[in-house]
């Protein structure tokens, strides 16, 4: 796994740190209601996780999570909610990926948007996905998919001069950037453009 330790400065927020849970107000204790139904099917049919063990699960680790980066967005459980899926687009990105094109996740945290494109039959070695901060495997846990999961997970930042994305250049296909670019201001969302 490639690091983000050859860039000289992180975009992500300040308050992405380590927060106590009980004085952040982003931080819920129940998160059972994103647990919405299409991400029930998607952890009992894609994951086998049965429906009376994933609200117990889901919140290990989203624990898990906050313990490395406090996002308000993990804190209340919006990670649960796929997004991918709701662009208009996503036929088109499903079928392109089928077809054999290369897709980068930007911002990818758990990669449970890319689960939801494995699950809908897009072929997970082509796909990468990109973080400031790994979760990889946090996300092979929530999933349990270790053994069937084979996008490649690349740390860093895309908003600095990252080495290691160098390669990709004229690689990829399709950037899909959901879940993240809220967190930077103007000009930093720009840049990453």
């Amino acid at each position: 796994m490639a690091s983000a330790s050859d860039t000289l400065k992180y975009s992500e927020p300040g308050y992405a740190r380590s927060v106590d849970r009980a004085k952040f107000p982003f931080y819920l204790p129940n998160i059972d209601a994103k647990l919405i139904p299409e991400t029930r099917q998607l952890l009992v049919k894609y994951s086998h996780i049965p429906p009376e063990e994933q609200s117990k699960h889901v919140h290990e680790i989203r624990d898990q999570a906050w313990d490395i980066r406090a996002y308000p967005c993990t804190g209340v459980g919006a990670w649960l909610v796929p997004q991918i899926c709701r662009n208009p687009v996503y036929p088109e990105i499903l079928k392109r990926v089928q077809a054999g094109e290369v897709l980068m996740d930007v911002g990818c945290f758990l990669r449970h948007d890319l689960r939801r494109l494995v699950y809908d039959g897009a072929p997970s070695d082509k796909i990468y996905a990109i973080d400031i901060v790994s979760h990889w495997d946090m996300g092979y846990n929530l999933f349990r998919d270790r053994d069937q999961f084979y996008a490649q997970f690349i740390e860093a930042d895309i908003v600095s001069e990252s080495k290691v994305l160098a390669p990709l250049r004229g690689q990829v296909d399709i950037i899909a950037v959901t879940q993240v670019i809220h967190q930077w201001d103007w000009e930093r969302q720009v840049k990453a453009a």
